[in-house]
């Protein structure tokens, strides 16, 4: 991945990261750009990438590149786990340029079995010794330097939260729904870097959680925190892990070498610190598998106009925001493993200069799936997934975790074009949502609940651009905390086009309309309401 490619990379999710650190600790106030692969050479060893190789690769818009491999044998009772015997496997063909034979295969199987990598074996001490530290930095930022009064905690504030149990907390919007996830995303990957997989890293965020909400603060331990760090961790702690295997090249030198660790720590700072302490952060050895997986990266920015109320643009109620934002597709249901978490997922967002800085980000990645039948490109999955939703504008907000049960479905149109279509349905396990009838005494201006709810999208394709998409989405949410005995129905449909202007740049507007019908217990009267919002941008493609 190139220098610029990581800096795009790392500031987006610095400014997102940044973000939900001050947060946490002041929550009071179808082509794929191809990955080059290393290479041995005789007066080096190992050392940078050769971009010149090629592999097989079939992208969603079913066109093909080939990369030919030079194979090299790994003895299956190497002295590595079998963990890392499995990536070597799948990456120990990059250690060749398939062009000459630098070294024999026993001089290659010496380099491979002398580096063992930290995460091939499970650290269950520095695991806990990391969440530890995770809890008591932004307890500790609390309690001396922002003062906020919640991190007054002791053994009276401990025995009457065990004692009175849970309650739902009055924390802002941006608070509940960013800020604890990002930290959910530590305490998980405490676990992730230290050699455990997807499924052993899920109690350790639900575990540093649960401690934080009964001893980190004087308050009541809040059953929706729990919830949102937890699952919505889980889902930000996987994906940061995988992006920060992108950016650290294990095989360069100097300053390169020193900018990919920096990148890799700020996107992923607990893999940043194990890489420092076990030393790998300045050893030269391959990398895994994770390092070669196939991604798109889109960056976009423009404007657009959001009525906050009616549906008239002229009105006075309409807020004009300029709007910067990214996609980022990792993988290709064509090669992911449908058993391996996460091993395709898709990350977006925006952030604006209006009154909510981060005014959008969402995310799905799948848990695992089933390919039901097809070929070529007319091909149906079926796919579980862990979903995070995040809105926040002028009009209204929403947000929370789910798991979405995916049914994708493609279907080739002409020679290089084809309509991907997916039907999807919802489990909202804590959605937040807008409300007119309640307001805590810290910010708080929304219920909370769970509920079903329903994707439809489909979108005229040639894997690279989307001509044309249609979206909708609809929830249900049962409020739990917030107005009494209330339930909201909220609806959300967009019609977008993007026109290329080359392979690398593209122009489009989406048009989008928002409708909310909230129902409320007497006296107070129901509320219905609609906001329409027009936006225009350009997108490059990295």
């Amino acid at each position: 991945m190139n220098l610029k490619t990581c800096w795009l990379i790392t500031l987006l999710t610095v400014l997102l990261s940044v973000t939900g650190s001050v947060l946490r600790a002041n929550e009071s106030s179808g082509n794929y750009f191809n990955l080059p692969k290393l290479s041995l050479k005789e007066d080096r060893g190992l050392m940078q990438r050769n971009a010149a190789d090629e592999f097989t690769l079939t992208s969603e818009s079913g066109t093909t590149a080939r990369r030919n491999y030079t194979s090299l044998k790994i003895a299956k009772n190497s002295n590595l786990s079998r963990m890392n015997y499995d990536e070597y496997k799948d990456n120990s063909s990059s250690l060749k340029t398939g062009k000459a034979d630098y070294f024999s295969e026993k001089y290659l199987k010496k380099t491979v079995n002398e580096h063992k990598y930290w995460e091939s074996e499970k650290h269950f001490g520095t695991a806990v010794v990391e969440m530890a530290i995770v809890e008591f930095i932004p307890w500790a930022i609390s309690k001396w330097i922002t003062k906020p009064g919640w991190a007054n905690v002791g053994w009276q504030s401990w025995w009457s939260n065990i004692q009175k149990g849970w309650e739902y907390d009055g924390d802002n919007f941006l608070t509940n729904n960013f800020a604890h996830p990002y930290h959910g995303n530590l305490y998980f990957n405490t676990a992730r870097t230290n050699g455990y997989d997807f499924w052993e890293s899920m109690p350790f965020s639900f575990t540093g959680s649960l401690l934080w909400e009964y001893f980190g603060e004087y308050y009541r331990p809040s059953f929706n925190d729990w919830i949102n760090t937890s699952v919505s961790g889980i889902n930000l702690g996987e994906m940061t892990y995988r992006v920060s295997n992108l950016l650290t090249d294990n095989t360069t030198r100097g300053s390169d070498r020193v900018w990919s660790e920096i990148f890799g720590a700020l996107v992923n700072p607990v893999r940043g610190f194990n890489r420092l302490i076990s030393g790998e952060a300045t050893k030269v050895h391959p990398n895994t598998k994770l390092f070669d997986v196939p991604v798109r990266i889109y960056v976009d920015a423009g404007m657009r106009r959001i009525v906050e109320r009616g549906s008239d643009f002229s009105s006075d109620s309409v807020s004009t925001e300029g709007l910067l934002g990214f996609n980022l597709i990792y993988g290709n249901e064509s090669y992911a493993d449908l058993n391996i978490p996460f091993s395709r997922f898709r990350v977006w967002g925006h952030v604006s200069n209006g009154s909510s800085k981060l005014t959008d980000l969402f995310s799905y990645g799948w848990l695992t799936g089933w390919k039901l039948g097809g070929k070529g490109i007319n091909k149906q999955y079926f796919s579980l997934n862990l979903a995070y939703n995040f809105m926040t504008n002028p009009a209204y907000e929403f947000g929370g975790p789910g798991v979405l049960g995916l049914f994708t479905l493609t279907n080739k149109v002409g020679e290089k074009n084809f309509i991907k279509s997916d039907f999807g349905l919802y489990a909202i396990l804590m959605g937040s949502t807008s409300t007119e009838y309640f307001y805590g005494l810290d910010g708080r201006n929304y219920d909370f609940g769970p509920g079903p709810g329903i994707l439809l999208q489909s979108s005229l394709t040639n894997g690279i651009w989307n001509y044309l998409t249609v979206n909708y989405q609809g929830f249900t949410i049962f409020t739990m905390s917030g107005s009494p005995d209330s339930k909201h129905y909220l609806h959300n449909g967009s019609i977008s086009s993007t026109l290329p202007l080359n392979n690398y740049f593209a122009i489009g507007a989406e048009f989008s309309f928002y409708w909310r019908n909230s129902f409320y217990a007497e006296p107070n009267p129901d509320v219905s309401r609609t906001s329409p919002m027009g936006r225009l941008f350009f997108v490059t493609k990295l």
